[in-house]
């Protein structure tokens, strides 16, 4: 009877680690997907494209010797179609997700300056959305 419990426990264990990590690992591609079309559109200056992966209510924020500062997202937009495309490398850094939140930094290099971001994210209604971003400028 105990070889019986054991051997269930164990194979319920397996069975749970391997759902959580097929999640898991979808929610991860999910999330490098909306990252990369952010990444696109910030470089090719596609807002359309910008549009499908930041919530409507995103709000970017930096700071500038000392004081925060702040741009809605449909600012930024404007500023990116009439400054863009940009020469820029992308990558992202790390990805941190638990449950139906994730964090990810990400680093834009252009010419001029290297932009450290902090990408949130939330899953909302079965999509992942960016949701804030702060970021450093690191002037070259």
């Amino acid at each position: 009877m105990l070889n019986h419990i054991f051997l269930f426990s164990a194979i319920s264990i397996i069975a749970f680690s391997t759902i959580y990590s097929q999640k898991s690992f979808d929610d991860l591609q999910e999330v490098k997907k909306v990252i990369n079309l952010y990444f696109e559109g910030a470089t090719t200056a596609n807002v359309d494209l910008l549009k499908k992966v930041f919530h409507p209510v995103c709000v970017l924020r930096w700071s500038v010797d000392g004081k925060l500062k702040e741009n809605p997202r449909d600012n930024w937009f404007e500023w990116i179609k009439a400054n863009g495309p940009f020469e820029r490398k992308n990558m992202i850094e790390k990805i941190d997700i638990t449950d139906n939140a994730a964090q990810v930094k990400a680093v834009c290099d252009l010419p001029k300056a290297q932009y450290v971001d902090y990408i949130s994210l939330l899953k909302l209604d079965g999509e992942w959305k960016i949701v804030a971003k702060i970021f450093e400028v690191i002037n070259k």
